[in-house]
This record gives structure tokens, C-alpha cells and sequence, in this order.
């Protein structure tokens, strides 16, 4: 039998696994913006009455109706929660008179409280639906990224996403990432390029194959022509790139005269550099972020088994990177940590702000 996807999100609640039911909640969310269910169930998750009540102010400035909705909302405070509710649903749901009053039952009370749900989401964990929506008076970053398995391991741009809500901004990001493709290969993709055009992004994150920007002979005549290109093309959308420096091979890349990381570190660098400077754009240094970060704690797993792919711990340093470059705020602090110990992720924080804030005006920042 096929388990209503809400109730098993109610389930999780009620286990106290609110990050799990989030991550079930959020594509129903996007997918169907107007199901009142699962904003209800969102709106569960939330902390503190006055969090609700911030937000119930500030939904009254988006939604017409919202007076209307007032009295009702002030009812819920004496109602069965929505998670009652849906237990009750999970209960009886066997039967048509009890799918029926669980029906009505829901739809009282998911009317009386969407506002609350909806502000409160929009602040804290579902924020990106905000720039779907294209509300006024809502600042929204968008973000494309443009690379291969390097930026799609651990979904680098979600993990973005999430330290940037936990710092209070509102994003909305999107990818073109193929494994092993070069930005030549995105400039000849249909699919890439219609991307570009899908939104009016902000910014446009270019990563390149992870060894041509360590080669003279391969950046100069593979890597430069295509990023010139797709970054004329994301200006000419309003766009401004930002290159994603990434972090050399672990045993460097003894095939092409560069025998160690620290080799093959140093070329990245310079080859990122060259570009971003000829376009004057912005580049986030993660590789340079990766160097500083195993030199302070050696010990650091920024790599996979494979000496090439990043860990959870890489990628979360490279998220951390992006929030500092994109934002130029220091994301220490910030409560987002994947699924990383909290001194760990502290620890990784502190290397990004240092390594993009203090030198900024390197990474064209300023």
C-alpha cells in the first residue's frame, strides 16, 4: 500500500526527526506551492510562538486575504495541533468516513494557519520558494552552477542554499553538471544553455574539468576560450560569473610533470587567477581555502577514497567559500553544518572567512 507522503512526514515530526521531514517536505513544496498540508506540517516544525507571530506580521503584508484569516488563526491556539490531525488521518484512514472527516478536519485547520506556515518557512527553511514565486520586497540571490561531479558530489549548490538561509539570506540555485565535463562541453550543451536563459540569475558559477586549469598548454586553449564565452553569455543576461578555483589531486598529477598536491594546487591557482582577472570578475578560492585548511589541521578528510572527489567535510569548506565570496559576510557561526560535527564545521568556517575576507581584494571583491 502506497503511504501518503504527509503522513509520513507527520510521523517523522512526531519522532522528532525534523530535518528528515523536511527534506520530504521541500520538492513536495516546490512541486505544488499551494498544497496547504505541507506548509501546515512545515509550520509544525517551527520553534518558538514569537517566531510565528514575526511572521504572521509579516505575511499579513503579502497575502489579501490575510485579515480575513486572522480570527482563524487565533483559533488554532485552543485547537488539536496539525500533527494531531494527521495522526488521527493515519489512524482512520482505512475507511470513507473517516478519509472525509479527516479531510474537513485538515482543511479548518491548514486554512487557519498556511500565513503562519508560509512566513515562517520563508525565513527559516523554504525561502528559495519565495524567488519561484517572485514575491515583491523579497531580496533573492540567485545562483547557477555550471561544472561536473565536483560541484554535483554532496550537491554543493543545496548545501550553499543552506548556509545562506541559515544566515538569513534568500536564495534560489540551479546546476548544469555533468561528470567529467569541461565548460567547452557546457558551451556546445543545448541544455546549459537553456539554463541560463531559465532564470534571471545573479550569478553564474563556473567550474572547469579538474585538470585542464592546471595545464599551460589546456587552459590557454580549452579552458579560456570557453569560459570567455559563457561569461559574455551570463553578462549579456545580466549575470556576473564567479570562477570556481577547486583543489588539486591529493597526489597532485604526476601524468602531466605535476608530482605533488602542493604542484598541482599552484597551477589551479594560477590558471583560475589569469581568467578571473582578464574578465575582472569575482573567484572563489576554495582550493585556496582546502591548502590553508590541511596545513592547520592535517588530519582534515577533504577528499574521498579516490584522492579527487570531496568528502562532505570538502564540499561543506566549499559552501562555506561561496557564502563569504557571494555574500562577503564570515559564515562562522552559522548553525547549518550538514551532517559534520559542530567544531569541525566551526573549524571549516573560520578557514573560508579568513581565507576570502582577508584577501578579498585577490579574489576581485572589492
Amino acid at each position: 500500500m502506497t503511504i501518503d507522503p504527509l503522513i509520513e512526514v507527520a510521523d517523522l515530526l512526531r519522532a522528532g526527526k525534523t530535518e528528515e521531514a523536511q527534506k520530504l517536505l521541500r520538492p513536495i513544496l516546490k512541486a505544488e506551492p499551494h498544497n496547504l498540508s505541507a506548509w501546515q506540517l512545515a509550520a509544525e516544525s517551527m520553534r518558538t510562538p514569537e517566531e510565528k507571530q514575526a511572521v504572521l506580521d509579516l505575511c499579513l503584508r503579502f497575502n489579501p486575504a490575510s485579515a480575513a484569516v486572522q480570527p482563524a488563526a487565533a483559533k488554532t491556539e485552543t485547537s488539536s495541533s496539525p500533527l494531531q490531525a494527521m495522526t488521527v488521518a493515519s489512524a482512520d484512514n482505512k475507511t470513507e468516513p473517516a478519509r472525509k472527516q479527516r479531510n474537513s478536519l485538515l482543511r479548518i485547520l491548514l486554512i487557519a494557519a498556511v500565513l503562519i506556515g508560509l512566513g515562517v518557512l520563508a525565513y527559516l527553511y523554504w525561502q528559495p520558494l519565495l524567488c519561484s514565486l517572485n514575491l515583491e520586497k523579497i531580496p533573492c540571490t540567485r545562483v547557477l552552477f555550471i561544472g561536473n561531479s565536483y560541484t554535483y558530489v554532496n550537491d554543493l549548490p543545496d548545501m550553499f542554499s543552506n548556509l545562506a538561509w541559515s544566515g538569513g539570506h534568500t536564495v534560489l540555485t540551479d546546476m548544469a553538471a555533468e561528470g567529467g565535463w569541461a565548460l567547452s562541453d557546457h558551451l556546445g550543451s543545448a541544455d546549459t544553455l537553456n539554463k541560463l536563459k531559465a532564470e534571471k540569475w545573479n550569478l553564474v558559477v563556473l567550474q572547469e574539468q579538474s585538470e585542464l586549469p592546471a595545464s599551460v598548454k589546456d587552459r590557454t586553449t580549452l579552458m579560456y576560450p570557453a569560459a570567455r564565452n559563457l561569461a559574455g553569455k551570463a553578462k549579456k543576461d545580466g549575470a556576473t560569473t564567479v570562477f570556481f578555483l577547486t583543489w588539486g589531486h591529493r597526489d597532485g598529477w604526476p601524468e602531466d610533470g605535476l608530482a605533488s598536491y602542493a604542484d598541482m594546487q599552484a597551477q589551479l591557482n594560477t590558471g583560475y587567477e589569469q581568467i578571473a582577472n582578464e574578465l575582472d570578475v569575482p573567484l572563489a578560492p576554495v582550493g585556496v581555502a582546502w591548502s590553508v585548511a590541511l596545513q592547520l589541521d592535517p588530519k582534515l578528510e577533504l577528499w574521498q577514497s579516490d584522492g579527487s572527489h570531496p568528502s562532505e567535510a570538502g564540499s561543506y569548506l566549499a559552501a562555506c567559500v561561496f557564502y563569504a565570496t557571494v555574500f562577503r559576510e564570515s559564515p562562522v557561526g552559522l548553525t547549518y553544518t550538514a551532517n559534520l560535527p559542530k567544531v569541525t564545521a566551526r573549524e571549516l568556517q573560520t578557514v573560508a572567512a579568513q581565507t576570502v575576507l582577508t584577501f578579498s581584494p585577490q579574489w576581485n571583491l572589492e
